[in-house]
């Protein structure tokens, strides 16, 4: 991975390589902005439990399932309004 202030390369499970840059970001609403950090906590237990006993638990899995549903509610948000405003400015 490399990281800069413009741009930010990384290469996915595929070994693709991507680059982001700084002008294409959705931002998150402020009420959201924690799910995507707890998202990952979970499924990152979920992996390690797959490691281990080959499965996940049903606790995990729920708690997967609820906050899926409010990260995926979070990105859309992000989207849309990133949208709306990309087209605000062609507009002027």
């Amino acid at each position: 991975m490399s990281a800069s202030k413009d741009r930010y390369v990384y290469a996915d499970a595929s070994g693709d390589r991507h680059c982001i840059s700084g002008l294409g970001i959705a931002e998150l609403p402020a009420e959201f902005i924690d799910i995507l950090p707890v998202l990952c906590g979970d499924l990152q237990v979920a992996v390690d439990c797959i490691g281990v006993w080959g499965g996940v638990p049903i606790p995990v899995a729920h708690a997967i399932l609820r906050n899926l549903e409010l990260a995926r509610a979070a990105i859309d948000l992000a989207i849309r309004t990133r949208s709306a405003a990309t087209v605000g400015k062609q507009a002027h």
